[in-house]
């Protein structure tokens, strides 16, 4: 085997921090856009630390995927694959104000560049109780769903999952939840006031009625058939909070933004190494057919050196030691 040098961390962290890019040119436009009669759009919000200027401050990711539904089984293997899948981020300092109205523009625009969007096609905004998701879905005139893993997560703060008995309640509301039957969920949770085995619930009990009250469309949405849940957790695990990676660690504002484009741009089909490398060789006028991988560089003459047929061209160097163990692998014997 030919000796070559490793690729450490450092060298792809130096790489990293040399590259500008933008979150908008993290999007590409298709030319053979798909059609669908539901586009569902995840929205939420994830908060991080990151240094600018050598200071902590707190940030924003603002994220939007974008997805036309589960890939037929008999096109998968395994999980549910989401269609078409695609993706639009924000990365704002917390304290920005993000006008809803423009943010829902924003989305649509983007939307339009890979799905033909037509008067018949129906939105659906998938997300957690935030007000800011149901105003969008109202100005996209789309359908809401909560997010499931918030709302069962607020059902599991009313209830001591040690005992048997809260554990089976808690089954029961996840049962009704799943099955969209809010009237029936609100009845069953409004049994437990003052019941003296959650008494010290109670503060949770009240919290969770309301907020479910306040999302009565996103719970009734279960009972259809368009409703796939939404999976935004998940979804901001995979593409952003995978990313940072585990243990205590801090990013620089610049560094995690490269990261953060090369990843939503990865989502969006877009290569975008590939095409800074090209636009690089275009500028140098240089073609990808005028690189000659075989050829190396002699250092007697400086002029290019082609192997022979057969020859191997680290064994053309002076260090000797190489060169032996390499004529001692291949030798025939």
């Amino acid at each position: 085997m030919i000796p070559v040098k490793s690729l450490l961390y450092s060298s792809i962290a130096r790489l990293i921090n040399k590259l500008d890019l933008n979150l908008e040119n993290a999007s590409n436009k298709f030319s053979n856009k798909t059609s669908s009669k539901y586009i569902y759009i995840v929205l939420d919000d994830t908060f991080l630390s990151l240094k600018e200027k050598n200071k902590k401050k707190k940030f924003r990711i603002r994220t939007a995927f974008f997805h036309q539904g589960h890939m037929p089984e008999d096109e998968r293997v395994g999980n549910s694959i989401l269609l078409n899948k695609r993706t639009y981020c924000k990365l704002l300092r917390t304290a920005t104000n993000i006008n809803t109205l423009e943010y829902s523009e924003e989305l649509f625009k983007e939307m339009s560049k890979y799905y033909n969007i037509t008067p018949d096609t129906q939105f659906i905004v998938c997300g957690d109780g935030a007000d800011w998701i149901k105003n969008t879905s109202h100005f996209l005139n789309a359908k809401y769903v909560l997010d499931k893993f918030h709302a069962i997560r607020k059902i599991g703060t009313v209830f001591n999952l040690k005992s048997k008995y809260d554990k089976l309640q808690f089954k029961i509301c996840k049962g009704l939840f799943n099955n969209g039957e809010y009237t029936k969920l609100i009845t069953h949770l409004e049994c437990f006031k003052n019941k003296p085995n959650l008494i010290t619930k109670q503060n949770n009990l009240l919290n969770v009625i309301k907020y479910f009250k306040k999302r009565k469309d996103g719970i009734i949405a279960y009972k259809h058939d368009w409703c796939l849940s939404a999976c935004a957790e998940a979804l901001i695990s995979h593409t952003i909070k995978a990313q940072l990676g585990h243990g205590n660690k801090i990013y620089s504002y610049d560094s995690f933004r490269n990261i953060l484009v090369l990843r939503v741009a990865k989502i969006n089909g877009l290569n975008l190494v590939k095409e800074m490398f090209n636009e690089q060789l275009e500028n140098k006028d240089i073609s990808l057919e005028n690189i000659k991988m075989a050829k190396w560089n002699n250092n007697a003459n400086n002029s290019l050196y082609e192997p022979k047929k057969g020859g191997i061209p680290v064994m053309n160097y002076r260090t000797t030691s190489i060169s032996k163990v390499l004529k001692e692998i291949t030798a025939v014997r």
